[in-house]
Parts: C-alpha cells; sequence; structure tokens
C-alpha cells in the first residue's frame, strides 16, 4: 500500500455538525460519527494497520562513522516517518 498520508495531516477535518460525546448511553451515534470522519478523511489505515509506520530515521550514508555514538547523533527522522507520526497521534 502507498503511504498517502504526506498531505493528509495538514488537511484532516473533524467537524461536526453536532459532536456528540460518548458517554454510557450514546455509543451507537458516537461511533457512527466518528467512523464517517475517519473514512472521510481516509485515515482508515490508521485503525486497520493498514497504514503502517515508515522507517523512522535516514539510513546511514557511504562514509559516515559506524560508533554507537556517530549514529546517535547523526538519526535524523524521515519526512515520511514524521508525517505519519502527526497523523497517528491525530486519532
Amino acid at each position: 500500500m502507498t503511504n498517502s498520508n504526506n498531505s493528509a495531516s495538514s488537511s484532516i477535518s473533524f467537524s461536526f455538525v453536532q459532536p456528540v460525546k460518548l458517554d454510557i448511553t450514546n455509543y451507537l451515534v458516537w461511533r457512527a460519527q466518528v467512523r464517517a470522519s475517519i473514512i472521510a478523511n481516509g485515515l482508515e489505515g490508521f485503525i486497520n494497520g493498514d497504514s503502517q509506520c515508515p522507517n523512522r530515521f535516514l539510513t546511514e550514508t557511504e562514509g559516515e562513522s559506524s560508533s554507537i555514538e556517530a549514529r546517535r547523533s547523526n538519526h535524523r527522522e524521515t519526512p515520511n516517518f514524521v508525517d505519519w507520526k502527526k497523523t497517528d497521534k491525530l486519532l
């Protein structure tokens, strides 16, 4: 599955006409509203596991030191991971 959430985190909308706060009496209404919003925003993959977390860190380039300290200081999160994490945290 392709990772189409790069721009998703900037365009996600959870606006409801009548927001329903979950309580002991309204699970079915709340579920329908939340599910519709998740589907409308294309986020089902985050719920069902189809949207796999991309590699977190950039891979080492040739010639870089392989010492543990050097690898720790050179770890930068990939843009795909940053976008994925933002979208995942919205849910």
